[in-house]
């Protein structure tokens, strides 16, 4: 932060431009347009509820968690509801709990996609929702999800997301930091934009004809010729606005869902999903009419991409810095480093992470989050870009599972 401010400080005195400047000026100016659309974004208000079919996914969960689960489901349904629940593959002492709060399938086992695709395809209601196995859903929080849909233009909306055991460990908690920033900022400004990049499938709802409409795509998704088995929620997104439908996140729809527990799973989660995330990005730019439409949500896909591999040219500038000898015009002692310093990293968390800072107890989880991401994320993100086309055969893509 401080390197940021005395180069700024060198460009007013010398005007000496360096590639940190210009990726910062940059990142800032989108910045301000996601500020821009986040101050714009609202929650639909008006009551619109029709019959719907809940669909969850189940594979290998924790059974107080399930029943958890699928407690919170059943307490708000209505009498011409569907609640079918959709097992990968026999797992006996749960499909007993699941026995008592819904329909129970059991399908081969084969990935969360196609366990997914199975439940969709025997639901029968106007509005299909599905939930994770993991997943807690809040006490209004099918009402909400279903707002949106009284606007025809909406194909499909997801609902925030919170982590659930967020107080757990430092993990737990940095986990919980990405998700108020992905909800709070990111997706109100692509939703108020027009489009969410992504529909979060942790709780996600469909319309019905659309869901007929794509569901052959979906089920037999390639990329670059090879069988895609993770990465549904993103494909489900994507294939909606091909359809001609917009995507949308209804904050006031809360679901909690648990993150795992150490760092090193919390990472192969965060692994996978970027993968599946810059796949996903491909598919956006080989589509010009949803880029069009997307706008917001395609420079936040495209960033996915570009930003990582930016990041690490700045650290071999900084490198070369250290190595070559770097100095301002201006001589600075101690105290004002330390000022200056301050000052900086104060002034970047407000600028980047405006929306957490409700949480003033949070502060200094953001601090970590936000070298975390700066360093580590970069550096899986990296990764992620050069094996994108790895993908295990019928892999299980469960939120919990690490």
């Amino acid at each position: 932060m401080f390197w940021i401010a005395e180069q700024i400080v060198d460009l007013i005195c010398n005007g000496r431009i360096t590639w940190l400047l210009i990726v910062w000026f940059i990142g800032f100016s989108i910045y301000c347009v996601f500020v821009y659309w986040y101050t714009k974004y609202k929650v639909y208000d008006k009551i619109f509820r029709p019959n719907i079919s809940i669909i969850v996914s189940v594979f290998r969960e924790e059974p107080e968690l399930f029943r958890k689960c699928l407690s919170s489901i059943k307490s708000q349904l209505l009498p011409n509801d569907e609640f079918l629940i959709v097992f990968d593959g026999k797992d006996i002492p749960l499909q007993t709990i699941a026995k008592e709060y819904g329909e129970v399938y059991v399908k081969p086992h084969g990935g969360k996609r196609s366990t997914l695709a199975y439940g969709c395809n025997h639901a029968k209601n106007e509005i299909f929702i599905t939930v994770d196995s993991d997943t807690v859903l809040c006490s209004t929080c099918i009402n909400e999800i279903l707002k949106p849909f009284i606007n025809p233009k909406i194909g499909a909306v997801s609902a925030q997301s919170r982590i659930l055991n967020a107080g757990y460990n430092l993990t737990t908690r940095i986990a919980d930091c990405h998700e108020i920033i992905a909800h709070d900022f990111i997706q109100k400004a692509t939703s108020a934009n027009g489009n969410v990049s992504v529909l979060y499938g942790r709780c996600l709802s469909i319309r019905r004809s659309i869901w007929e409409t794509i569901a052959k795509d979906y089920e037999t998704k390639l990329f670059r010729g090879k069988k895609i088995e993770s990465g549904d929620d993103n494909d489900i997104t994507i294939l909606t606005m091909k359809a001609g439908y917009n995507t949308f996140m209804q904050h006031s729809a809360k679901s909690l869902s648990v993150s795992p527990t150490t760092f090193w799973k919390r990472m192969n989660q965060q692994y996978r999903y970027n993968r599946s995330f810059i796949r996903a990005t491909f598919d956006w730019i080989s589509e010009p009419n949803i880029i069009k439409n997307a706008k917001l949500g395609f420079i936040q896909q495209l960033m996915a991409i570009i930003f990582p591999f930016v990041i690490v040219v700045v650290w071999i500038e900084w490198f070369l810095h250290i190595i070559i000898g770097y100095s301002t015009l201006i001589p600075l002692n101690l105290i004002q480093i330390i000022l200056l310093s301050v000052l900086t990293l104060t002034l970047t968390i407000t600028l980047r992470e405006l929306p957490i800072l409700q949480r003033k107890e949070d502060i200094f989880i953001l601090i970590i989050y936000s070298y975390y991401y700066s360093f580590v994320i970069t550096i899986f993100n990296v990764i992620s870009v050069l094996t994108m086309c790895k993908e295990k055969p019928n892999m299980i893509q469960y939120s919990r599972n690490g």
